[in-house]
């Protein structure tokens, strides 16, 4: 399948699994605008935290599309770690990893990730049609282990160097689940979700 083909589905997948509230407690919350940019993004409730329903969009220098193809910038941008610490607008913040495993405890599995991969330092963006990695704050580092959850869903990604955590989603027969991996800070480039301060 191409992938315009494959991200316009995947788009209307998302905006719509990640709004549902059956088997799970989010509402949708509504949306905003980015006085930076003038972007609007959707918003859901989760639990008591309001997050994007969205990929971050906001042009920080050095950021990257798919593949670096303009027109696919609508999808989200990639940020590498230093990017997507300063990348979410005033009264957002980037997810720590206990906020993400917060949202885990509150959705069902599937709530709508779209699978756009991952890009590393100049090269092409990779598995973007099997994996979605976004970056955590660095913050609560003892809150997760390095290991798989009780509930098998949720997997902290440790680095080898520096101090960087993603949460990474890879579909396997439709179900999303968060197989061990590892990486350095420098080079990799993955999207963000900010969540309401």
């Amino acid at each position: 399948m191409g992938i315009a083909r494959y991200v316009f589905q995947n788009c209307i997948k998302q905006l719509l699994l990640f709004m549902l509230t059956i088997s799970c407690a989010c509402v949708y919350a509504g949306s905003f605008a980015d006085s930076r940019d003038g972007e609007h993004y959707t918003t859901v409730k989760i639990g008591r935290s309001e997050w994007m329903a969205e990929n971050l969009r906001y042009k920080v220098r050095g950021s990257r599309c798919i593949n670096d193809i303009q027109k696919l910038c609508g999808l989200g941008r990639y940020y590498n770690f230093d990017m997507a610490e300063q990348a979410c607008p005033r009264g957002w913040h980037l997810p720590s990893k206990k906020e993400w495993n917060d949202i885990f405890d509150n959705v069902d599995r599937n709530f709508g990730i779209v699978l756009l991969g991952h890009c590393y330092e100049e090269d092409r963006c990779f598995d973007t049609d099997k994996t979605a990695v976004f970056w955590t704050s660095s913050d609560d580092n003892n809150s997760w282990t390095n290991g798989r959850r009780s509930d098998s869903f949720l997997k902290s990604m440790v680095p080898r160097r520096q101090k960087a955590f993603a949460v990474r989603f890879e579909a396997v027969q439709g179900i999303f689940i968060n197989p061990p991996h590892s990486f350095l800070k420098d080079g990799y480039y993955f999207n963000v979700r900010c969540m309401k301060d």
